[in-house]
């Protein structure tokens, strides 16, 4: 007789397993502060290489979505051929079009084009990034690593 009990416990047990669809969402909710490496790309037959640091974000997250504004500004630096072509701060930047699958996260930037791809393991994530920016007629397109910690 005590065999029913523990059968009827496993047959519940099982019945009600996981019931999830796919790995659990990891959260992005809160402050972040991002940096961009070796953001390099062709320009007229000359290689331009960017970096980008301390840009501070707070993203929103609902459910597998999330978005985000900049909170104060971050440092863009870019060269080609040895001499600096941009010092300057980024500021007013927006992350869009962010969604998250388990551990993997996507996202976009919202004032130019760009694309993010990447992961997310507790307090940091870090990835792939492009950015297309276009002046006039000129387009340089970027591609190079990102990293963020949670702050």
């Amino acid at each position: 007789m005590r065999r029913l009990p523990f059968a009827l416990l496993l047959a519940v047990a099982v019945a009600c397993g996981d019931s999830s669809s796919g790995p659990d969402t990891a959260s992005v909710a809160g402050t972040w502060r991002f940096s961009y490496s070796n953001m390099n790309g062709p320009f007229q037959g000359i290689t331009v290489s960017c970096n980008a640091t301390a840009l501070d974000f707070t993203l929103s997250q609902s459910g597998n979505t999330f978005s985000g504004a900049q909170v104060g500004a971050g440092r863009m630096t870019c060269s080609a051929q040895g001499e600096e072509l941009i010092d300057g701060l980024i500021g007013s930047e927006t992350i869009v079009n962010g969604t998250i699958n388990g551990s993997n996260v996507s996202f976009r930037l919202g004032t130019f084009q760009s694309q993010h791809s990447g992961t997310i393991s507790g307090g940091s994530m870090s990835g792939t990034a492009t950015w297309t920016i276009t002046d006039g007629n000129l387009t340089l397109t970027l591609n190079g690593q990102f990293t963020a910690v949670r702050l």
